[in-house]
């Protein structure tokens, strides 16, 4: 049963990467997912 098995990993990931945010500011996490999206180069510096 992959689909079963494939929504178990996804679940797991979710709850972790929910813990790991718990202890973030909603100002920092939004700094840091600005960040992450300029080092992808959406929001090219002019």
């Amino acid at each position: 049963n992959a689909p079963g098995r494939m929504v178990k990993i996804v679940k797991k990931y979710i709850i972790g990467a929910l813990e790991r945010f718990a202890g973030i500011s909603g100002e920092e996490l939004k700094s840091r997912r600005a960040k992450k999206f300029e080092s992808m180069g959406f929001f090219g510096t002019e």
